[in-house]
């Protein structure tokens, strides 16, 4: 099992990274809908702020933003967690996208027509991601 050290500040922002246990999997876009759903479920019962947040078919890239008075960022992730693996099917195979810009499931749009990102923001990504970063990586 892994050991995690956390920082809990109450109304803190963070950056997250999460993947599911299987990281062979396009689920988390291929059931997008789900985990809008999971994450809708878990705010209206413990609110947060979604600064930025981008879901590619393995993982999840996140800042989020708690109330002043919580920190329980834990609790949040366990309930996206949980709602979203009940309703999951098994996985299907791995999608390429090599821009920001044609990726759907990512706040980049929503900052791009505030006109704080230009539509070429980050290029155009040359190498094949093969998953073997961070802790299992």
């Amino acid at each position: 099992m892994t050991s995690y050290r956390r920082v809990y500040i109450a109304g803190a922002t963070y950056f997250f990274t999460v993947n599911p246990a299987n990281r062979d999997t396009t689920l988390l876009v291929d059931r997008i809908d789900a985990l809008r759903d999971a994450i809708g479920y878990t705010r209206r019962r413990h609110p947060f702020a979604i600064d930025t947040m981008t879901v590619m078919p393995e993982h999840i890239h996140a800042v989020w933003t708690l109330p002043p008075a919580d920190a329980d960022h834990s609790l949040r992730w366990r309930l996206i967690k949980t709602w979203f693996s009940r309703h999951m099917p098994q996985g299907e195979r791995r999608r390429g996208v090599v821009r920001v810009h044609d990726w759907p499931f990512s706040t980049f749009h929503r900052d791009m027509k505030q006109g704080l990102l230009a539509p070429d923001w980050g290029g155009v990504m040359t190498a094949r991601y093969d998953g073997a970063f961070g802790e299992r990586g």
